[in-house]
C-alpha cells in the first residue's frame, strides 16, 4: 500500500467535489462507494457545509483540511471490508478516529483506492490534531497492515521520504566494521526521555545504569567518546534522552567518568575471554580421559 496525505488550502466543498465527482464535476459514476465518519445521518453531498462550521470552531487552525489517499497493489483484490478497516486503522493510527472524515472509493484506475477527506478540528473539543511526524506514522502504519492482511509488501523507494541513516553513521560504522544503525526520531526520543526518567533519577552509577536499561530491553553502548542508548536497529545519543537540566558533564560529576566506565567494561571483557580460553584445555582433557 501507498499512503499521501496532504493538508488543503481548498474548502470541503471543493475537495468533496473532486472526490465524488472528478476535477469538473462532471463524473457521477467515479466514486465506488462512499462512507462517513463521524457524520452520522447526513447526506454524503452536504457532510462538507458540516464539517466547515466545525472547522469554524477553532479559529487559529489555518489549514483544517487534510486528504489522504491510500491505495493498493494490483493483483491484492481487497474487499470493500478491507478497505473500510484500513482507512479506520489508518486513521487511528495518525489520531483522527473521533474527527468527521469522508471516505470515496474510486474505480476509475488500474489500483484500487480510497480518498478520505478528514477534518482535522475535533466535533467536540474544538482541537487541532497533532500533525507531527504524521507521514512516518502514515507509512508505520501501512507497513503493520500489509502484514496483518497478507498483502504485498510495498518497496521502501515508492513510499516517499524514509528515515535514512545518517553521513556521520555510515562512517562510524564503516570504522567499526559493522552495518549503520538508523537514529530514533525526535518523537521517539521524547518518549523514550520519559520512559528512562526513573533510570536517571535512581542509578547509583553507570553500571546501574545499564543494568536498568537491559531489564527493559535496552543496549547501553559505547560511541566514540560518549554512549547511544539502542535497540532493534535503532538508537539514540545519551544526550538526546536526558531530562530538563540534567547534562551529561553533570552525570560525569555524579557517576565518574564515562571514558573510565568504557576502560572498566573493556578490561572487564577481557577478563572473560580470558577465563574462557583458559576453561577450554581443561574441557578438552576432560573429554579424552573419559575416552
Amino acid at each position: 500500500m501507498i499512503g499521501k496525505i496532504l493538508p488543503h488550502r481548498e474548502q470541503f466543498g471543493a475537495i468533496t467535489k473532486y472526490a465524488l465527482y472528478g476535477r469538473q464535476g462532471d463524473n457521477p459514476e467515479r466514486a465506488e462507494w462512499v462512507a462517513l465518519r463521524n457524520l452520522d445521518g447526513i447526506d454524503p453531498d452536504h457532510a462538507h457545509l458540516v464539517m466547515e462550521a466545525t472547522a469554524r470552531q477553532s479559529k487559529r487552525v489555518k489549514k483544517p483540511r487534510a486528504h489522504l489517499v491510500v491505495s493498493w497493489a494490483q493483483g491484492d483484490n481487497v474487499t470493500d471490508a478491507q478497505m473500510l478497516s484500513i482507512m479506520d486503522r489508518t486513521l487511528a493510527d495518525l489520531g483522527y478516529a473521533e474527527h468527521q472524515a469522508i471516505y470515496v472509493a474510486h474505480n476509475d484506475t488500474d489500483h484500487q483506492h480510497v480518498h478520505a477527506i478528514i477534518n482535522r478540528v475535533h466535533p467536540d473539543k474544538a482541537r487541532v490534531a497533532k500533525d507531527s511526524h504524521e507521514r512516518l506514522r502514515l507509512r508505520t502504519s501501512l507497513i503493520q497492515q500489509e502484514r496483518e492482511h497478507d498483502l504485498q509488501q510495498t518497496p521502501f523507494k515508492s513510499r516517499g521520504r524514509q528515515q535514512l541513516k545518517t553521513f556521520s553513521e555510515i562512517e562510524i560504522a564503516k570504522r567499526e566494521q559493522r552495518e549503520p544503525d538508523v537514529r530514533m526520531s525526535k518523537r521517539r526520543c521524547d518518549e523514550l526521555r520519559e520512559e528512562l526518567a526513573y533510570c536517571f533519577d535512581t542509578a547509583m552509577g553507570w553500571n546501574s545504569f545499564s543494568d536498568m536499561l537491559s531489564r527493559r530491553g535496552y543496549e547501553f553502548v559505547q560511541s566514540g567518546h560518549g554512549a547511544r542508548i539502542m535497540r532493534h536497529g535503532s538508537y539514540a545519543k545519551l544526550s538526546d534522552l536526558m531530562p530538563p537540566k540534567l547534562s551529561v558533564k553533570k552525570l560525569q560529576s555524579q557517576w565518574g567518568s564515562l571514558a573510565d566506565y568504557w576502560a572498566a567494561e573493556e578490561r572487564k571483557l577481557e577478563r572473560q575471554i580470558q577465563r574462557k580460553k583458559h576453561k577450554q584445555p581443561e574441557r578438552q582433557i576432560q573429554r579424552l580421559s573419559l575416552d
